[in-house]
């Protein structure tokens, strides 16, 4: 696809690395590389994470890696994330954090005079002003605050960066409204899904994954994250009133409370539940086409309530029924997403899943996907920046 975005030099800060599960992050940025230089900048969130990781050894080595001629991945040294919690060692590993990113652009030949700095959360707002960019972009996809348990320092940032953006982007409509009166330029970019990548696997009919294909049906699955967003107490609810069900689960656990992490260990004790581990992004289509059900079994709490999931027009690409927590993103598919609100339609809602055999559906969540396309998502967005920089299209 083309988009109107062209000969730019992008900068992303996120936590992300590249090479793990694919997020926004990496569909937005892999996209803009086409016709743009892309430095993906990354690091790691929490202390916890950062120690236990190198008692591990599974911190992926700090440097820089070519993706494509294009887009290029860099993840500094392991103390880098140290800046968001100690600031009398900000302004000097900031510091020198930003003289060896101008080296790293200098070696895949930058266009200085058009950087756009692109900011994924808040604590990056150090970095604003460093590059001498052309125009800020601030891309919020989750309510940052919420989730570090309203951090006053966190909350000022963010209104500090949203003041300074040139552009933010938002991935739900209502988490816009809350932050609007922060920013003078705002814009709604939902979530969307690679959907070519998706549908091809299910026009293909390829022979199932040996770790799946001998797990009996009905498969109600999930996949994704397995962290603290899920309700492990609803899960645990039902796979026990349902013991003939078979539940797979499929993704990267980061679970941290000691509750949660006992549930999860007790239902892989259980005979009816398959946790298969995380996947590579070209593998997820086959898995998710191998299910009958597709969960998004969320709590419903402040922070959550606000999320745009990722999964749910990957779900959807596949033309899998969906069963989901009650987010404010899915009222506005529940015409062909069941939306359930206590536990007995949850197990309701999935059996009338199992059950359904509706070509109509079927090829109605397909062209929902088709129309929530990362391209066309990029292609919006894309817009939006070149009308910032450049004006209107002509």
């Amino acid at each position: 696809m083309e988009y109107p975005l062209k000969n730019k030099t992008i900068i992303s800060f996120s936590y992300d690395c590249w090479d793990g599960l694919w997020q926004t992050r990496q569909y937005i940025m892999s996209r803009l590389a086409i016709n743009n230089k892309v430095l993906f900048v990354s690091g790691q969130f929490y202390i916890w994470d950062i120690i236990e990781d190198i008692g591990k050894r599974k911190l992926a080595k700090s440097g820089l890696k070519k993706i494509n001629d294009n887009l290029f991945s860099y993840k500094p040294l392991k103390f880098f994330p140290l800046i968001h919690k100690f600031s009398f060692l900000r302004k000097i590993i900031t510091y020198g954090l930003v003289k060896h990113i101008i080296y790293l652009l200098k070696k895949i030949n930058y266009n200085k005079n058009d950087i756009i700095l692109y900011i994924w959360r808040p604590e990056f707002v150090d970095m604003v002003g460093k590059f001498n960019e052309k125009l800020l972009c601030y891309h919020i996809d989750d309510d940052y605050a919420k989730i570090s348990g309203n951090n006053k320092s966190l909350i000022l940032k963010e209104i500090d960066l949203m003041k300074k953006a040139d552009i933010v982007f938002v991935h739900s409509k209502e988490l816009m409204n809350i932050k609007k009166k922060y920013a003078r330029n705002i814009h709604w970019i939902p979530n969307g899904v690679d959907f070519e990548h998706y549908y091809n696997i299910v026009k293909s009919n390829l022979i199932e994954p040996s770790d799946i294909k001998d797990i009996k049906h009905p498969r109600i699955g999930y996949v994704g994250r397995i962290n603290r967003k899920v309700d492990f107490d609803l899960i645990k609810y039902i796979v026990r009133e349902r013991p003939k069900w078979s539940f797979i689960f499929i993704g990267p656990v980061n679970i941290d409370n000691l509750y949660d992490k006992n549930i999860f260990l007790n239902l892989q004790r259980e005979k009816n539940v398959y946790y298969l581990g995380s996947k590579k992004i070209s593998e997820l289509p086959i898995y998710i086409s191998s299910l009958d059900v597709c969960l998004m079994c969320y709590r419903v709490i402040d922070w959550v309530v606000y999320g745009y999931p990722l999964k749910m027009h990957e779900y959807l690409a596949c033309g899998k029924p969906i069963v989901s927590a009650n987010l404010l993103a899915v009222n506005e598919f529940r015409n062909i997403i069941k939306i359930a609100l206590t536990r007995e339609e949850w197990i309701e809602y999935i059996e009338d899943s199992i059950n359904e055999n509706d070509k109509e559906l079927f090829n109605k969540r397909i062209n929902i996907a088709k129309n929530n396309s990362w391209d066309k998502r990029v292609g919006d967005l894309s817009n939006l920046i070149h009308q910032e920089l450049e004006g209107p299209l002509t």
